[in-house]
């Protein structure tokens, strides 16, 4: 009992006596969770550009040339269509003319065996209708082969055509399908510019607890207490830290610069971009039922697939016109049908695994954001008694970097399994507009 009493007077009087630490010091022990706002910057604060993600991504729609490329590729898409159809309906007409020219000549020949009949031969009138008709033949001959050409130019075309039909058929839905792809893209830069952040502060603190373990050594070296070995292996880890933060500032940087070119700035336009965090976070999980009927409602591929079928199905027929059943053409063409009706069957087994797999990457990273949420806000609370702890003189600087250091981690995790929810999180939106991305 004496012991707790003198302890407690101790205690009392530090503050008193100006001793290890003024009570001041202490902080309370509080909550930590992800920021409902988080801010990176660029530059300067001169002239600072205080930007939104949704800012951002108007300024991308505005000025990125890949982004107003899509614009332009889907109406070259529907002049290629235009132009396709207009040679497809050239090549037709250049058929019916040459089937025409054949049927003329083949009747002109009829007519000329049945004149040379009145003749005797070798006279100089049978000789003029035998020459006649070896022109006739001669001209059927050239045209059926002509029709041979436009027929297969026709199949060709056709192909072509269907394909650009396609494009033109599903325009909107490819052209949204395009657009998301670019813009999920940006987003997701923007975004890792807070793993970059995060990164970067840990470093900072990593760089301090090694310059204290190296200072340890150096005056352990003194009393022979250390070796070289221990100052030039922790002179190393220190080096290693230092580069680590040289690393993940040229990253940070270069993503902004990225995206300052992305969006139409110069690259030393001083920037802040901020991110709505609690709006992420508070979304409602979607349910897998309602993401596999969208999917299945959109999947582009699944329509490719089939249009692909039909395709083969039209050329097949084009070529019928001209090639026998048994032809190695026919054959060829039928083949490459096969093939694809294989790949049809092959994607409709497929794609329910595919969806499966992404949207339980989607799930499983959605609750981990609240895990690595809570698991951090545990080790903040440790922190901050190690924090308290050193400020009484209680632990060593070393013993409260340690677990600063171990809370980095926990907040770097976080905020990176935020990050990677992120990403699922497009990545199910696509596949709710028909589209399958890898994870």
């Amino acid at each position: 009992m004496k012991k707790k009493i003198i302890l407690i007077l101790i205690i009392l009087l530090i503050p008193l006596f100006g001793g290890i630490s003024s009570a001041v010091n202490l902080v309370s022990i509080g909550d930590w969770s992800l920021s409902d706002k988080y801010s990176v910057y660029y530059g300067g604060n001169e002239q600072r550009l205080d930007l939104s993600v949704d800012e951002v991504i108007q300024y991308y729609k505005k000025n990125s040339p890949e982004y107003k490329k899509i614009d332009l590729t889907h109406e070259l898409n529907s002049l290629y269509f235009s132009s396709l159809e207009q040679q497809l309906n050239g090549i037709d007409n250049a058929i019916i003319q040459n089937k025409k020219l054949i049927e003329e000549n083949r009747s002109m020949l009829e007519d000329y065996q049945k004149e040379l009949e009145l003749y005797e031969e070798g006279s100089a009138e049978w000789q003029t209708i035998v020459n006649n008709m070896e022109t006739c033949a001669l001209n059927i001959a050239t045209y059926e082969n002509l029709l041979i050409d436009y027929t297969t130019q026709k199949a060709e075309l056709y192909t072509q055509y269907e394909n650009y039909r396609f494009l033109n058929d599903y325009a909107e839905l490819l052209f949204i399908l395009d657009q998301s792809r670019l813009l999920n893209n940006i987003k997701e830069k923007c975004f890792s510019l807070i793993v970059l952040k995060e990164n970067l502060d840990s470093v900072d603190d990593n760089i301090s607890y090694n310059n204290v373990i190296l200072q340890i050594h150096k005056e352990n070296f003194k009393h022979g207490r250390s070796t070289e070995s221990d100052i030039q292996l922790q002179d190393s880890l220190l080096e290693l830290s230092r580069n680590q933060k040289d690393l993940y500032k040229t990253t940070y940087n270069n993503t902004f610069k990225d995206i300052l070119r992305n969006i139409g700035f110069n690259e030393d336009q001083n920037i802040k971009i901020s991110f709505d965090i609690k709006t992420l976070r508070f979304l409602v999980c979607k349910d897998f039922d309602i993401v596999k009927s969208s999917f299945y409602a959109n999947d582009i591929k699944e329509k490719q697939l089939k249009n692909n079928i039909a395709i083969l199905d039209g050329k097949i027929k084009i070529l019928n016109e001209i090639y026998p059943p048994n032809s190695q053409v026919l054959e060829l063409e039928s083949k490459n049908r096969e093939i694809a009706i294989l790949e049809h069957h092959k994607w409709l087994l497929e794609r329910d695994e595919l969806l499966r797999n992404i949207y339980s990457d989607y799930e499983n990273k959605y609750y981990d954001v609240k895990y690595k949420e809570k698991a951090a806000e545990a080790q903040y609370k440790k922190y901050l008694v190690a924090l308290n702890k050193y400020n009484l003189g209680l632990i060593s600087r070393i013993e409260y970097l340690e677990e600063k250091l171990k809370f980095n981690q926990y907040e770097m995790d976080a905020y990176m399994a935020l990050y990677e929810y992120y990403r699922s999180l497009n990545r199910i939106d696509l596949a709710m507009l028909g589209l399958i991305t890898n994870i």
